[in-house]
Formats: structure tokens, sequence, C-alpha cells
């Protein structure tokens, strides 16, 4: 007889059929199927293969008269029936993990750095991308097609704001934002592409090299920026004149710092909300002023609250839930 984990191996529709048969008929074919899978122990039982399959040929044609000769050639059509559904059913199997690779490959990959965080991540061509707090980069798996199928560009979409340094490799590095696209060969830059009141914003700081810097919805009217500019593309317009500018003011959040430039209160608040990933709530008198920032390393978020309500005559009130910033009553 056969032991039970031997039995265990049997599909339960092949065991059902089986039970059917004669004890002696159905242990063969046991063996049979135990003799198909190698993993499985070697049976107590050692089948006849040819009268093992007289015997399943002669089952499926109850109905024939069966001959020695008939015998053999269903014994035979039998063996190349079996093997042929195999062959076509590795064939499928093959086929289907093809499709099912290339789907999967083609799903673009996805890094996040959530608020109060940042994150580093290596890109397939060995330049790396540092994300701000906030911030998602989507690429293309391996800048390929397919496997073994590099793409023309190799290209990243990037929501939030990130520092790149990117290897010289032959072919364009492309960064595409919601409005603006940049190009770039080999450089350290940053992006930042955050929406504003009056729209998307992508703003691109170049450190070392030279990029491109183009809007989505017209890419013939491009600026290209050299060492220490920055420009930016807002809404739907052309991309700003390349400007000189701080760079170590804008890339203060590198080194843990935080900086803003002349930019609005609720503008500031979102950094902030995103920096510590805490909420700050603005009171409808608070003004639309505008105002600038600038701490070069880790500073905490109520000394940087206290600075702006100092410079804006407003206060700021802790929560359970984080701050409420508010006018100062006269």
């Amino acid at each position: 007889m056969m032991n039970d984990t031997s039995r265990h191996d049997i599909p339960d529709d092949l065991e059902a059929r089986l039970a059917d048969l004669p004890d002696d008929e159905a242990e063969e074919l046991r063996a049979v199927w135990q003799l198909l899978h190698p993993s499985a122990s070697v049976p107590d039982l050692a089948p006849n293969p040819d009268r093992t399959w007289r015997r399943i040929e002669a089952h499926i044609q109850a109905d024939s008269s069966p001959s020695p000769q008939g015998d053999r050639a269903a014994i035979e059509h039998g063996r190349h029936g079996a093997a042929g559904r195999t062959v076509r059913m590795v064939a499928g199997l093959l086929v289907a993990a093809l499709v099912a690779g290339a789907l999967f490959w083609q799903q673009p990959v996805e890094v996040a750095a959530p608020p109060g965080a940042q994150r580093t991540v290596s890109l397939p061509d060995g330049s790396t991308a540092h994300l701000n707090s906030g911030s998602t980069l989507h690429y293309q798996r391996g800048f390929a097609v397919l496997p073994l199928w590099a793409a023309d560009e190799r290209a990243v979409t990037l929501r939030g704001e990130a520092f790149f340094e990117v290897q010289a490799a032959g072919r364009p590095f492309v960064v595409e934002t919601r409005n603006a696209r940049v190009d770039v060969l080999g450089t350290t830059f940053n992006v930042k592409a955050r929406p504003t009141q009056g729209g998307d914003r992508t703003e691109v700081t170049l450190v070392e090299g030279r990029v491109r810097l183009a809007s989505r919805a017209d890419r013939t009217a491009a600026v290209t920026l050299t060492n220490g500019e920055a420009a930016w593309v807002e809404a739907g317009a052309p991309p700003t004149a390349p400007r000189d500018t701080s760079v170590e003011r804008l890339l203060a959040w590198r080194s843990g710092g935080f900086s803003v430039i002349d930019q609005p209160v609720r503008t500031v608040v979102d950094a902030l909300e995103r920096r510590y990933d805490t909420r700050i709530e603005v009171d409808d008198g608070v003004p639309a002023d505008s105002i600038t920032l600038y701490y070069r390393s880790q500073t905490d978020v109520e000394t940087i609250l206290g600075d702006m309500c100092e410079a804006l005559h407003l206060q700021y009130t802790r929560t359970s839930q984080g701050y409420v910033l508010s006018r100062i009553d006269e």
C-alpha cells in the first residue's frame, strides 16, 4: 500500500477517480504518478507501466473491441497524446510567465519620502536622488522598455522636491513634473515641484553642470542654466530667465535645515507641515504676507514658528493635534 505522504501528493480530483477503480489498478496508477514526480518518496509497489497504460486506455475506450494490435496502438497514442498535452501545457505556462513578466517590468517603480522624513534613492544607472519630505519619485524599472531593451532616455517623474546627482551615461537624463521638463546629461541640481496659490510651479536650482528647463506645454521655449543659477516654470507659462541665486539657502534642507525665500504665510506653513510631519492651522485673520526664513542646520518647528510670529506680528498656540497660527489681538 502507498503511504499517507504519497497519497497526499496526488490531486484530489485524480484521487476521487482512482477510488472508482479496483484496488490493484488504483495502486499501480498511484505508483505511476509517483514516478512522474521524482521529489516524492519511492513507492513500495513496483508498477508495470505497459499494463497500466493498457488499463487506462481500456477504461477510456470501454465501448471499443480491444485487440493486441489495437492495445499497442492505443498505448502509443496515449503516450504521444499525453506528451503533446504536456508540451502544450508547458508552452502555455511559458507564454503566461513571459506576459506576466512583461507586465511586471512595465509597472513603474515608486519611491516616496513621507512627511517628516527624507530618503536617498539609487537609480538603475548609478545616479542618486535625495528626496525631501512629502515627495514621490517614479521611474521605469531598469530605465528599460523590457529587460535588455534600454529606453531612449533615463526618465523620472517627480512630485515634490529632490536633489539629483546624475551619472553621464550617453543618453539623456530627464526629470518630468506636472508642468515642466528638465533635460540633463551629467550634473547635480535640485528640482522643486510643488503646487502654489497660482498653480503648479517647478523650480530648478543648478549646482554644477548644465540643464535645460522647459514647460511641458511648449518645449520650444526653453532656458539653459549654468552653475549657481535658478529658474522656474509656473502654470502654463514659459520658464523664467535664469538668475543667480543662493544655492546654499535653497538647499538648506539637504543638511537638515529649513529655508523659504519671499513666500506667503500659507506656503511656509505647508512646507513646515511636510518638513516636521505636523498640523498647523491658519486662522482666517492671518494676512497673506510673505516672509524669508533661513536655518542652515536642524531647528525645531517651534523655534521657526516663533521667529515667523515675531516678524509678522502673529502668535501660535499648541494643541493636541499640532498648532494654530493666529493674529495677535490689538
